[in-house]
């Protein structure tokens, strides 16, 4: 299988090439009126030759599960074992399978919402901590308590019983949602709430206004996430409704579940190993869109703790 270590490998060419793509997107999706079609600046080159790099790297993606597909004896009851295989084996009910330009299109997009999203996520949740003392201390306490003498949750059941943090998690896509917009198109005439959408409408949902109410979350702006807990008995309204950080219905986000999984290890992580807290700094911590949501001119420190 071909393996790219992106994590270790920061300045990994393909890596670089990805980093352009999200801040292109944004600069064509503000700009005044598609100018592309007609001339192109030094930047779109830029993306576009970077977008062409991607596509490659992709196709030797596929043609490497392919060819690791084919060396597999039972190929009638093969277990895929990563989503690209999981892609390449499934079949309609008539036995149609992904084309080519699906299956590339879907990596792209699985590379995309995974490139930034939860690492901007994991960098509110570090604010957050380092704004509210007493919820680290908690977080730090279920740390100390599920994972023992280990330095990262050793095994799956161990994620499941980070409850507090996962409540912090939450808690953070609900402020601070990495994806605060949606772009839509509707597939066929509908009406919402007596308001008729025709078919191919383009649609923009902000998808973070509905958390923030009154009517569907007690004390909106506050980082509560408490709020998280118990949600049946704590006799505060909680609209899971409204939250939307990943979408919602059969075309929200599929990397949900790997996303929370994520970041519910490296908080883990980090609060058994360290305490975090603000660097003085004089510019303000402050939103900045670049087709997703990242704080700016937030600078935190992390200092050993002693052994548990």
């Amino acid at each position: 299988m071909l393996r790219v270590n992106l994590i270790e490998n920061e300045k990994n060419d393909f890596q670089q090439h990805l980093e352009k793509q999200l801040p292109g997107f944004n600069r064509r999706v503000n700009a005044p009126f598609p100018y592309w079609h007609y001339f192109k600046l030094p930047s779109d080159y830029a993306l576009e030759n970077s977008l062409t790099i991607i596509k490659e790297k992709i196709n030797e993606f596929v043609g490497s599960a392919r060819q690791h597909l084919v060396t597999k004896k039972d190929k009638d009851n093969i277990q895929p074992a990563n989503f690209l295989e999981a892609i390449l084996l499934s079949k309609d009910e008539d036995g149609s399978v992904f084309s080519d330009e699906e299956i590339q299109g879907n990596i792209y997009n699985i590379l995309m919402a995974g490139e930034d999203t939860t690492a901007h996520t994991l960098s509110w949740a570090l604010y957050f901590m380092s704004e509210h003392r007493e919820i680290q201390i908690k977080m730090q306490q279920e740390a100390d308590l599920v994972l023992g003498q280990q330095n990262i949750p050793p095994d799956w059941s161990s994620i499941e019983k980070l409850i507090y943090i996962e409540a912090v998690a939450n808690e953070t896509l609900r402020l601070k949602g990495a994806a605060p917009l949606l772009f839509l198109e509707a597939n066929i005439d509908v009406e919402l709430d007596g308001l008729l959408i025709p078919k191919e409408t383009l649609i923009m949902l902000i998808n973070r206004h509905g958390a923030l109410q009154e009517k569907n979350f007690c004390d909106a702006h506050q980082f509560n996430p408490d709020r998280w807990l118990n949600v049946k008995s704590n006799n505060c309204i909680h609209n899971n409704n409204a939250f939307l950080p990943f979408g919602g219905g059969p075309r929200s986000c599929p990397g949900r579940n790997l996303s929370m999984v994520e970041m519910k290890m490296a908080l883990a992580m980090v609060c058994k190993n360290f305490t975090v807290s603000r660097v003085d700094n004089d510019a303000p911590v402050r939103e900045v869109f670049s087709f997703t949501m990242m704080p700016d001119s937030l600078k935190v420190k992390f200092e050993k703790r002693k052994p548990h």
